[in-house]
Order: structure tokens, then sequence, then C-alpha cells
């Protein structure tokens, strides 16, 4: 369910893009700016979320020498 709403969203925001692209040039400067902008944002979200389960910094050996540290100060903290 998850794919079939990722698919149909990709397909409704490239019809918008294209839409936006064809008529961009009746629009004011600063409404582009705008448009484009959030369309390029919302393009890097769809990349980030395809590598949402991989590791992408390995930051386990540091958390695992970070996690009693922060343990024995939560603990300080009760």
């Amino acid at each position: 369910m998850n794919r079939l709403f990722l698919l149909i969203y990709c397909i409704a925001f490239l019809v918008r893009v294209i839409a936006f692209v064809r008529h961009r040039k009746r629009m004011p400067g600063k409404q582009q700016v705008v448009m484009c902008t959030l369309y390029v944002l919302t393009i890097f979200v769809f990349a980030a979320l395809q590598f949402q389960h991989a590791e992408l910094l390995p930051v386990s050996h540091f958390l695992n020498g970070l996690s009693p540290q922060v343990k024995m100060w939560v603990d300080q903290l009760q």
C-alpha cells in the first residue's frame, strides 16, 4: 500500500512539475523561486525516504562508546 501511494504521489508530483515548467513564464519571479524551491525540497525528501533504513553515517561505534556515559549521566539526573 505504501508503494502504491508513493507511485500515485510521484505521478501527481511529476504532472505538477511539468505544469510548472510549462506555465512558469506567466508567474512573477518571486513565485517562481518559491515554487522551484519547494519542488527541489520535495525531490530531496523523496530521495531521503528511499534511504531511511540504510545507515548513511556509520556512527554505531561512536554510540556504543558513548552509551554508558550517557546512561550514567541520566542516572545522575534522577
